[in-house]
């Protein structure tokens, strides 16, 4: 994704909806805020810790992180490659650091039957 340099002034006049909150789609969400950009994310699916609707638009968010926060804390197993560390580095290497700390290395991959 390539994306001009902000612009003094221009960027956060821009509003831009980014639609998925996958691991790409939240990292581009990032990246956008980063530059300056209002962002607004959607997602389709319900928090699979929760249970939590989706979230259309900002007037539902807080609705919906309130539901999650109350949430079971119900783990979610996610497996992140090397490229896709290296791509939240590239936004967030603070991001990056926190998240090795809360990571449990996988030392090859598992077939389950």
């Amino acid at each position: 994704l390539s994306l001009p340099p902000r612009c003094s002034g221009m960027a956060s006049s821009l509003p831009v909806s980014v639609v998925g909150g996958g691991p790409a789609g939240s990292l581009a969400a990032l990246m956008l805020a980063r530059r300056g950009y209002a962002v607004r994310l959607f997602e389709g699916r319900e928090d699979p810790r929760s249970g939590a609707p989706r979230v259309e638009g900002p007037q539902d968010a807080d609705a919906s992180l309130l539901k999650s926060a109350s949430a079971s804390k119900r783990s979610i197993n996610l497996a992140l490659s090397h490229r896709g560390l290296c791509a939240i580095a590239r936004v967030d290497e603070a991001l990056a650091k926190r998240v090795l700390e809360e990571a449990v290395p996988m030392r090859g991959r598992i077939i389950h039957g």
